[in-house]
């Protein structure tokens, strides 16, 4: 009570450093204080035995000189009893004894007195012992309770001066926090400006590049209507010159028409030219319906049109502005498709080089790009999970195939009915090209995603390449598994390793990580050959001749190489 007394009343203008101090030594004078009265108890106590201890030394020595008088009283009975009788004495023998006898009582009860006094004494001392050991106690807790206060006091100076540097910290602190909230508030406002700013342009250059596709489309259908003029006049003149020969020399046209001949395949045995194509990985390569070209399509965003015979580049075709991941002739071998990374196909004329078409529509990257047989469609797959079919006329979209699964390739059948897809959950679906339905899924042929995909020769097979490491040639007409193609060495090295088959179907070939070539007979499954030491990266892509005598491949580095039979 008397601490919250005081706690109450202390005055609120000290430091918190005499606060401490004030209240140790309130605590100190408390606990001493009820040992006060004890300490005064003690005292009077002794007194009171210092005196009881004199009076019992005066009542011994008046005791000491009653038994000296009573010793010369009786000495003097004794002599009167002697000199006077025994009569006259005996009422003074009478008396003293009397006298002696209340001396006796008076020490008796001085005695008693004196035991009890020292009993007192005894315990009062007893008592005085134990406050002060416990007085000796707090006075060490006390002590120990300084030597506290000078540690905390040290303490405190130090959690001040930590306090004082954690100030100048923070205050550092929340400096730098509002020249970053502030910086940070106009790099947002920055960042929303870019993106206005870059929403506006694209916007822009969509509208412009859906207006130059327009004007490139207008112009292309018109050079392709002058080409065709021009075209239909050559013939028509060398008709009527091949008419006017064959009147003069009596003959037959029928005659002049030579037979044809079926090319059996051949494997290429040695290498007949080594160029670098690209700068970039090359990703597609394909012959033309008559094999005097072939082109190629490459991670440098363009597509090259090569002479077959000579490996001279004869055009390059531009307009992509991402990866072109597949390229094809069409039958005529007036166009070319291309599809890129940039989520869009693009249909090239070979006569002047320029775009007809592009194809935008797709939301993914455009893996693979295929013409129907009479080349009056485009069939394309992307990674946005969809194949679409366009028209080739006006390029339009004229229908879109959800396929469940990003598509690395596809094919189409000979007969235009069917489409085939490769996937990257290793299954291999097909699908009606009319209504779009899938008409069968084969799960289970390869355990990894498929990299290719090529209809047989004769129209009644396919051939995929798969990161499995692995090829097989599928009857479609079955849906089983006819043969399986795999080599020791034999690893396929990227996502769109491109296979092929040979003409007449007699060999597939597909490139590897280790920059060979292996080429397997489709009757026995045997490799029969292995063309290498000619590339130094993976191989990506082959393709062979339409007259059977050549192979070309390509790799990773850009490079490709021409192997040529005997």
């Amino acid at each position: 009570k008397l601490v919250n007394t005081h706690l109450s009343i202390m005055d609120k203008s000290l430091s918190w450093k005499e606060t401490i101090f004030r209240d140790l030594k309130l605590r100190s004078k408390i606990q001493s204080e009820c040992y006060r009265g004890l300490l005064n108890q003690q005292n009077l106590l002794r007194n009171r035995s210092q005196l009881l201890f004199q009076e019992k030394l005066e009542l011994e020595r008046e005791n000491r000189e009653l038994k000296q008088m009573n010793k010369v009283l009786r000495q003097s009975r004794e002599q009167y009893d002697i000199i006077e009788g025994a009569s006259k004495s005996s009422q003074q023998a009478v008396e003293l004894e009397a006298k002696i006898y209340d001396l006796q009582e008076k020490l008796t009860a001085s005695y008693k007195l004196n035991s009890e006094n020292a009993q007192k004494m005894l315990e009062t001392t007893l008592d005085s012992q134990k406050s002060q050991t416990k007085l000796l106690e707090k006075e060490e807790e006390l002590e120990e309770m300084r030597e506290n206060l000078e540690k905390l006091k040290e303490e405190l100076k130090t959690a001040e001066k930590n306090i004082e540097e954690k100030d100048i910290a923070l205050n550092v602190l929340r400096k730098q926090l509002q020249g970053l909230q502030l910086e940070y508030s106009k790099k947002d406002e920055m960042v929303t400006q870019l993106k206005t700013d870059n929403k506006q342009l694209t916007d822009r250059l969509l509208k412009k590049a859906e207006e130059d596709a327009e004007k490139l489309n207008v112009a292309n259908q018109f050079y392709m209507e002058m080409a065709k003029t021009r075209e239909k006049q050559i013939r028509i003149r060398k008709g009527k010159n091949t008419i006017q020969q064959a009147k003069n020399n009596n003959g037959s046209l029928i005659d002049m028409v030579s037979d044809i001949s079926v090319i059996s395949a051949t494997i290429p045995d040695e290498k007949k030219k080594k160029l670098q194509g690209h700068q970039k990985e090359i990703n597609s390569v394909r012959y033309s319906s008559t094999g005097g070209q072939f082109i190629t399509g490459s991670n440098d965003k363009s597509i090259k049109v090569w002479d077959s015979r000579t490996g001279v580049n004869r055009t390059t075709l531009s307009g992509p502005i991402q990866s072109v991941m597949s390229v094809q002739f069409s039958q005529n071998e007036d166009y070319i498709i291309g599809s890129s990374n940039d989520n869009t196909a693009r249909l090239w004329s070979v006569n002047n080089g320029r775009v007809k078409h592009t194809f935008t529509g797709h939301i993914g990257k455009v893996f693979t790009a295929k013409f129907s047989p009479d080349s009056s469609k485009v069939v394309s797959g992307a990674h946005d999970r969809t194949l679409k079919i366009w028209d080739t006329s006006n390029g339009y979209c004229i229908k879109t195939i959800f396929c469940f699964s990003s598509c690395n390739d596809l094919d189409i059948s000979l007969d235009g009915s069917k489409i085939c897809s490769g996937h990257l959950d290793g299954n291999i679906r097909f699908w009606d090209s009319k209504n779009g339905d899938c008409a069968h899924v084969i799960s289970g042929a390869h355990s990894k995603q498929i990299t290719s995909i090529n209809v047989s020769p004769d129209g009644n097979q396919i051939l995929t390449n798969s990161r499995d490491n692995t090829l097989k040639i599928i009857d479609i007409r079955t849906f089983e598994v006819v043969k399986t193609f795999q080599h020791e060495e034999y690893r396929s090295g990227i996502n769109w390793n491109r296979a092929c088959y040979s003409p007449g179907g007699r060999y597939v070939a597909s490139g590897g990580v280790c920059g060979s070539v292996y080429v397997w007979n489709t009757e026995s499954g045997i490799c029969e050959k292995i063309l290498e030491n000619e590339h130094e990266k993976t191989v990506s892509a082959v393709a062979w001749h339409p007259n059977g005598y050549q192979i070309v491949s390509c790799d990773r580095g850009g490079n490709f190489v021409l192997w040529n039979s005997n």
